[in-house]
């Protein structure tokens, strides 16, 4: 069953092949073809055991929701009507990436660049600090 879902994903739907791959490492968690409500929870706490954090579970989930709604052979999108076995959605807790202070930022504006290198920085790092982007958005943006 997991290949003609994979072949379904991969020919059908025109998933990418880093899709197929995600899909193929989701449906690794399962124990069956078939697996019922309990087991699927078992499955949950086999991957919390063997270290997976809930964020990764959650991704996971994704992929094994789709193929459970799959097996149904339901014929309309998955939504809150679908009777098919699910796994629910874990609660993940909210990391607070640290961000530069006021200080921070005032240091950076009162820097004088000398050179031309060090102007070229100085903007890379006005409009990082200003904008938000990764560094690769920013050093990949075209005019």
């Amino acid at each position: 069953m997991f290949e003609q879902f994979i072949k379904e994903k991969r020919y059908l739907c025109n998933a990418s092949d880093r899709s197929i791959e995600w899909y193929g490492l989701a449906l690794k968690w399962l124990p069956n073809d078939n697996p019922t409500p309990v087991e699927l929870k078992q499955m949950v706490t086999s991957m919390r055991e063997k270290g997976l954090k809930a964020r990764s579970v959650n991704s996971y989930r994704t992929a094994i929701n789709s193929y459970m709604h799959w097996i149904s052979n339901a014929d309309v999108k998955c939504g809150p009507g679908c009777k098919h076995p699910k796994v629910p959605k874990m609660a993940d807790q909210q990391r607070i990436l640290p961000t530069f202070s006021l200080d921070d930022v005032e240091k950076i504006i009162r820097w004088k660049p000398k050179d031309f290198y060090e102007r070229r920085l100085y903007t890379l790092m006005l409009a990082l600090a200003d904008c938000g982007t990764r560094i690769s958005e920013l050093l990949t943006l075209e005019w």
